[in-house]
């Protein structure tokens, strides 16, 4: 091979090595560019569901707020037992009582007995009588399922909705106005997960069925001096029309 063919075919090598290096600095720029673009771009996205998540947060508070004030408004008080009849008054609890149990580990069925294993836990089996559960059972009996009806007819919920249905964002209000109504007349501020209010709403629910495509009507004064639902009859409070089932609890219902 001679000089000049050697220098001929090194000179076309350097340029190949030249031009390939400027195709990789070109590509790699580009590459780079579209590298910020799409970097700029997930920012701008971020930023966007961002703000949307701020809006959709927003408003979802201003809605349960504003339902908060309408399932409250104008509710008939829980009734409260004198001073030195509450047995619940001034004691002291957190919330640590959880949904009792059967010997063999599985959830006691809800009925009312749970709500005696509750009280018994707060104040002891020494200090319980029989007739803090009845007055209970009928006071929250009236109570619960008039916020129920209310539910029904705020959120517009099927005639045949039950507590399910209801979504848990909402049952969660449902259940502390429920606990916050009920106060210091029960210890439903003391179980875990709230089980306490949630056993009394399914119920409600249950025991409020077809009744939640109209608002429950208002009371007359005859109606508001109405006798108590008697404690136990929950087939009576059943098949009782919106405003009788709402009567307004007398003083005299408060046996504690």
């Amino acid at each position: 091979m001679s000089t000049d063919t050697a220098l001929t075919l090194f000179t076309s090598f350097r340029e190949d090595i030249r031009e390939f290096r400027e195709l990789v600095i070109s590509k790699s720029a580009k590459t780079t560019a579209a590298i910020d673009e799409l970097k700029a771009a997930v920012t701008e996205l971020k930023d966007r569901v961002t703000d949307l998540t701020e809006t959709v947060n927003n408003f979802r508070a201003n809605r349960d707020h504003f339902l908060e004030q309408d399932l409250e408004a104008n509710m008939t008080e829980f009734p409260r037992a004198r001073a030195d009849a509450n047995p619940f008054k001034d004691v002291e609890f957190s919330r640590d009582v959880s949904f009792p149990v059967n010997d063999n580990g599985s959830q006691k069925t809800p009925s009312w007995e749970l709500f005696e294993i509750l009280g018994k836990e707060i104040i002891g089996e020494a200090k319980w009588k029989v007739r803090y559960l009845n007055t209970f059972k009928k006071n929250a009996r009236i109570y619960s399922d008039s916020l129920a009806r209310r539910a029904r007819c705020k959120l517009k919920l099927p005639s045949d909705a039950t507590w399910s249905d209801v979504d848990p964002e909402d049952q969660y209000i449902i259940v502390d106005i429920l606990e916050k109504g009920i106060g210091g007349e029960y210890p439903l501020k003391a179980c875990v997960g709230q089980w306490g209010a949630k056993v009394l709403m399914v119920k409600a629910f249950f025991r409020t069925k077809g009744q939640g495509l109209v608002e429950p009507a208002k009371k007359s004064r005859s109606a508001t001096n109405a006798p108590s639902v008697e404690a136990g009859s929950q087939a009576s409070t059943t098949s009782a029309s919106p405003a009788d089932a709402e009567s307004r609890p007398t003083g005299s219902s408060v046996q504690r």
